[in-house]
C-alpha cells in the first residue's frame, strides 16, 4: 500500500487532485441538471433501466447531493470553503465515498448503456482514485 501512496504522491499534486475532483464534479452536477430538465435523456444513465420520471427525479436527485457533497468535502479539505465541520469527519466521509464510487465504478461495468459502462466506468474511477489521493496527505 506504501508504494502506491508514494506513487500518487509523486504523481499527482495535492492541487491538481483537487482541482481535478472539483472541475470534474462540477461536470458531473450538471450533466444531471440536464437530465433532470430533459436536455439529456435519463435512458443513458442508472444502468439503463429507469423507466418513468418520477424514478429519474428520485435517482438524480441522489446524485446531485452525492456529487455536491463531495464538492463541498473537498473545497474544505482544500481550504476554499472554511471547515464547518470537524476535519476528522470531514476525512471519515471523504473515505465513505471513496468506497460508494468504487462501488458505482463496478456497477458502472455491467451498465447496459456503453455510455454509462464506458465513460461513467473512467469518471467514478477517476474521482475515486482522487479522492484516495487527498486522503493520504
Amino acid at each position: 500500500m506504501e508504494t502506491i501512496n508514494k506513487f500518487l504522491k509523486e504523481k499527482i499534486t495535492y492541487g491538481v487532485a483537487v482541482k481535478t475532483v472539483i472541475g470534474v464534479c462540477a461536470c458531473v452536477i450538471i450533466f444531471h441538471i440536464l437530465i433532470i430538465i430533459k436536455v439529456i435523456p435519463y435512458s443513458i444513465v442508472r444502468w439503463g433501466r429507469l423507466t418513468t420520471d418520477a424514478e429519474m427525479y428520485k435517482f438524480e436527485s441522489v446524485s446531485l447531493a452525492i456529487n455536491s457533497l463531495i464538492l463541498l468535502l473537498v473545497s474544505m479539505k482544500w481550504w476554499f470553503i472554511k471547515y464547518f465541520l470537524p476535519a476528522k469527519f470531514v476525512n471519515v466521509l471523504l473515505r465513505w465515498l471513496f468506497y460508494l464510487l468504487i462501488w458505482n465504478t463496478i456497477a458502472n461495468i455491467f451498465s447496459e448503456t456503453l455510455f454509462e459502462a464506458v465513460f461513467f466506468t473512467i469518471l467514478t474511477w477517476l474521482i475515486a482514485v482522487l479522492i484516495y489521493r487527498l486522503q493520504i496527505d
